[in-house]
């Protein structure tokens, strides 16, 4: 399986009860970064994955 499809079954995994306290940052995205949804969404994927990869190795002594 390829990193972008296990983090899209990351972003399926999450609870629905949390969209709300981010869904106003979205639609600021959406509004003025001048970007389609999928070139955010595609961003924010690669966001997900460095945070990842930066948080299993800072945690590895």
């Amino acid at each position: 399986m390829s990193i972008g499809r296990e983090v899209a079954e990351m972003i399926n995994q999450v609870s629905d009860s949390v969209i709300p306290a981010f869904k106003s940052a979205a639609e600021e995205l959406l509004k003025n970064s001048g970007l389609s949804k999928v070139d955010l969404l595609a961003k924010a994927l690669v966001d997900l994955i460095a945070y990842s990869a930066e948080e299993m190795t800072s945690s590895v002594p």
